[in-house]
């Protein structure tokens, strides 16, 4: 009995070399933000072309930004068991910044429609559907305005995520001897 060999129980899965682990999913999901992060991000697009027999043929280009920011909400929901304090009061004051300018920009989208007059609501209307108090749209500056103050409160996010693994001491395990 004084053969004991202490494991890394985190680590441990009887099927083979398919492991489990908290730190592996964290720098997966670091290493997807990073590779959406480095590249030049633009919004979606549709671009149309011609094909050989004259059909019009469209394909949608990936909106990078989105994905860049869908990457840090994943990363952001796999390290929720690692927030502290800190990390809670901060993200939240991120967020909810990030919350008060959409509403913002909501409310002057909605007041910059009311004030057309209704045969420019009903042109508007017509070529991007109904503009709503819920949600901004694509087609008008106060969604970019959003989109730019979006990627910069979410790369504050980040920020904060690398922080926690910092304060985690980037996740080193301690190595126990028995």
């Amino acid at each position: 009995m004084d053969d004991v060999e202490v494991i890394d129980v985190e680590n441990y899965n009887s099927s083979g070399d398919k492991t489990f682990s908290h730190q592996q999913l964290v720098m997966r999901a670091f290493n997807k933000v990073i590779e959406l992060g480095t590249k030049e991000m633009h919004p979606g697009v549709n671009e149309v072309s011609k094909g050989k027999e004259g059909a019009t043929k469209v394909i949608y280009k990936e909106d990078t930004q989105k994905a860049f920011i869908e990457s840090i909400k994943m990363l952001k929901a796999i390290m929720i068991c690692d927030f502290d304090k800190e990390a809670n009061d901060k993200i939240n004051k991120y967020l909810t910044v990030l919350g008060s300018i959409k509403f913002h920009l909501l409310k002057e989208q909605m007041d910059w429609f009311n004030k057309l007059k209704q045969g420019q609501k009903d042109q508007l209307v017509n070529s991007m559907g109904v503009i709503t108090k819920w949600k901004l749209k694509e087609q008008l500056e106060h969604y970019w305005i959003y989109r730019e103050q979006e990627l910069e409160y979410y790369r504050k996010v980040l920020e904060e995520l690398t922080e926690i693994t910092s304060r985690k001491d980037f996740y080193t395990e301690e190595i126990f001897e028995a």
